[in-house]
């Protein structure tokens, strides 16, 4: 039986998008080109680990990314800025937060490594196999779009190495995870902890026959007649259970036979949801006020008419040994991160954020990356300049 909660991962795995903007000539001098720096450059060190140009580029761009997508769908609705650039500096200092964000993932990724390492935990042929299937479905998908491998990964500023690094880190990630918490550790999970999980989430196990009232594919609501008709089934079910000796095993068969439930054939032994996980509220409200063993009454719901029977709360250990393991995992390595004086150095001081971003925009676009010239001032404007002593802006 599965679990249906959201499980809270770290995630270290490569995003890449499937939706590309145009191809470019892979360019040896990538990093030199957008940052001025070849891609080894040592930006920072944290603790044991020196964080490299590449490494940070990789997160800052795909960080920036990410903010100027949030930016384009939110920015008028909640009133700010539609160029995060322009957001005041007294409530972000926008360049300062990408650049920590950006070392901070670098740090955490190359810790996975470093604490692998340490571990003695290597990659296995397993492991290589997956990359190197990665690394070809990745291939296949360049050429989808007429560009090489190199090309492809320049759109998010990645060399194939780098990108076989990326990979690597995300598969010793789940290897160290199972090396201090998996089965056969003192931090592996017992049945009963994970009954005690569940029950402090709210967690309830159910079974329920379906009666459709709206077109399953579409959500469109049926006609009146067409309600009518279920209402009527729905209800001669009812009775069917309620008259019977063994409803329990009436329940099973009706629910094979009658249930219009699409999940059904991948969950005949019934659901376990947790309360407030986006279930149908009159669903859940019914499901809990059932005690083990009981069926509900006919409850009309946002997809149709349902019979719920509750059962026993039932735990996957599987299951929550998994998303366990993943979030003791991804405390480990916040505690690692926060315990680190990550330290920049004066190369990695002089980057200036926007304009690294903006270099990145233009390389992976056109293969290349102009010079920036200084703002010029507007030609339009009163030419009394008598005491400014500034000097122009930069571009």
């Amino acid at each position: 039986m599965k679990l249906f909660k959201q499980a809270a991962t770290l995630v270290l795995t490569l995003a890449l998008s499937l939706s590309l903007l145009s191809g470019c000539a892979q360019k040896d001098d990538m990093y030199q080109l957008v940052c001025g720096l070849p891609s080894d450059t040592v930006l920072a060190t944290a603790g044991e680990v020196e964080l490299t140009a590449d490494e940070v580029l990789y997160w800052l761009v795909y960080g920036t990314d990410e903010l100027m997508s949030y930016f384009s769908s939110y920015a008028a609705y909640l009133g700010l800025p539609e160029n995060p650039w322009d957001m005041p500096s007294e409530e972000m200092d926008l360049a300062a937060t990408l650049m920590n964000d950006a070392l901070r993932m670098s740090a955490m990724q190359k810790l996975v490594y470093h604490k692998a390492q340490q571990a003695g935990i290597t990659l296995t042929k397993q492991d290589k196999d997956s990359i190197d299937e990665a690394v070809k479905l990745t291939d296949s998908q360049a050429k989808s779009e007429g560009m090489t491998l190199e090309a492809y990964l320049t759109q998010f500023m990645m060399t194939p190495d780098f990108y076989r690094w990326n990979l690597g880190c995300d598969r010793l990630y789940t290897a160290l995870g199972q090396h201090l918490f998996g089965e056969g550790t003192q931090g592996y999970p017992t049945a009963e902890d994970a009954y005690a999980a569940y029950e402090a989430q709210g967690a309830y196990s159910v079974k329920h026959i379906l009666l459709a009232t709206v077109d399953l594919n579409t959500n469109a609501p049926l006609d009146e007649a067409a309600i009518q008709e279920k209402t009527a089934a729905a209800n001669d079910l009812l009775a069917q259970l309620r008259a019977s000796d063994d409803p329990k095993t009436l329940f099973d068969s009706l629910m094979n036979e009658k249930s219009e439930d699409p999940g059904l054939l991948t969950n005949p032994d019934g659901y376990t949801f947790t309360v407030n996980s986006g279930v149908d509220p009159a669903f859940e409200q019914a499901a809990l006020e059932l005690e083990e063993g009981e069926i509900s009454d006919v409850i009309t719901g946002v997809s149709g008419l349902h019979i719920i029977l509750r059962l026993p709360l039932e735990v996957d250990l599987e299951a929550y040994a998994a998303d366990y393991i993943n979030s003791k995992m991804a405390e480990e390595v916040e505690a690692w991160v926060a315990a680190l004086d990550i330290q920049t150095n004066e190369l990695c001081d002089g980057l200036d954020v926007r304009t690294v971003y903006e270099n990145a925009v233009e390389y992976r676009t056109t293969g290349t990356v102009t010079e920036k010239q200084p703002e010029q001032p507007d030609a339009s404007a009163p030419a009394d300049t008598a005491g400014d002593t500034s000097a122009p802006a930069a571009g």
